[in-house]
């Protein structure tokens, strides 16, 4: 998810201000639909992941995050309304909140509770990797086939084929996501039934 969230905005954000020229802050302003969407989604998937297991629920978004992440590889043109953009931009968002959440909480329950801070910064590194490939990987594939320097139409001939890669390896995550066990209900101890004798027996 990393892999795809970090690399396609930071492509999208600049394509925001090629196609047609907006200032850098007009175009950050454009992509709160995707970026505030998490805020909305988070709550409601933590809510969600104790009942329906967080696997699922990163399956769940990662799916939305590559859908969204296809509309806007069909959409993006040199001279695309934002209209057309707004609704993957929303899908990849509440994709991004329905498996933050859920992250988190398997990461940690997946370690005894002494090595929830190694997990805590394994999970962070991998953010930071994943980030970092995703901006690397797919800038190469942008360059391969387009360029920052010409017009819009050579900036989109570069960026559809770069999202088209952040797709590619977002989907490979829900497969991973199902493969995640459910976390054993935990049931409380029936009230009526006999304490278990803990007297040790005589030899």
């Amino acid at each position: 998810m990393y892999f795809g969230v970090f690399g396609s905005i930071f492509l999208l954000a600049q394509y925001l201000q090629v196609a047609p020229e907006r200032s850098p802050l007009h175009a950050g302003v454009l992509t709160l639909a995707w970026t505030l969407m998490p805020t909305f989604v988070a709550p409601l998937a933590g809510a969600l992941t104790d009942r329906v297991g967080g696997g699922r629920l990163m399956a769940l978004g990662l799916f939305l995050q590559a859908a969204g992440l296809a509309w806007l590889a069909l959409a993006a043109g040199p001279d695309t309304p934002y209209t057309r953009l707004v609704g993957g931009m929303v899908i990849a968002g509440a994709g991004m909140g329905f498996a933050f959440a859920p992250t988190a909480a398997v990461v940690l329950g997946s370690v005894a509770r002494e090595h929830h801070g190694k997990a805590s910064g394994a999970n962070t590194t991998v953010r930071e990797i994943g980030g970092a490939l995703g901006i690397a990987v797919l800038s190469s594939v942008f360059l391969r086939y387009g360029s920052d320097h010409g017009g819009p139409e050579q900036f989109v001939d570069g960026l559809r084929p770069a999202v088209w890669t952040g797709v590619a390896v977002v989907l490979a995550g829900p497969l991973c996501a199902l493969a995640i066990p459910r976390p054993a209900r935990r049931t409380a101890p029936d009230p009526a039934a006999p304490a278990q004798d803990r007297t040790p027996t005589p030899a």
